[in-house]
This record gives C-alpha cells, structure tokens and sequence, in this order.
C-alpha cells in the first residue's frame, strides 16, 4: 500500500524492469488502469482513493515477485501534463 498526504492524479508500481500506471478519472468513473507491463490478470489496484492509498494487489506470488517493489504518486497540476516538474531557480 502507497499511502499519500493528498489526493493524487497518477500512481504508478514498479518492480525490476515492470511498471503497471494507474489514474484517478474525476468525471466519476474512478480509478482506472493505463498501462501495465505485468501479464493480464496479475496485479490490481487496491485501497481507498478518498483516503489518498495507492495499492497493489499481486496474484500467484512466485520468486520472480521477490525484491523491491517502489510506489509514485503525483498530483494533479493544472495545465500540465503527467511527469511535470516544477524547477525553482
């Protein structure tokens, strides 16, 4: 479980080489997968978006699932797109 201090836009899991993208869609329909690279059926989104979680539920564990598994979240800028940093300078 990622667990954030506000409500994200994008969150995104990562292990080894395999990402699977998910993100918060504000017209209702929830949250919704945009990409995964893990094979159908493995990983799905858990937790409670209204309590800022991010999680991941993994299916048929084996020892390829072994090792660090890493969690991003970004919030949601006005105007900009996924990935934006704000360089202060």
């Amino acid at each position: 479980m990622c667990q954030a201090d506000q409500h994200w836009e994008w969150c995104r899991w990562i292990h080894m080489d395999q990402f699977c993208d998910f993100e918060w869609v504000s017209s209702g329909s929830g949250i919704r997968q945009i990409g995964c690279d893990f094979p159908k059926g493995k990983v799905k989104f858990t937790g409670d978006y209204t309590k800022h979680q991010c999680g991941l539920l993994i299916r048929d564990l084996n020892a390829k699932d072994r090792g660090i598994w890493m969690c991003e979240v970004e919030k949601y800028y006005t105007g900009f797109s996924r990935r934006y940093v704000n360089y202060l300078g």
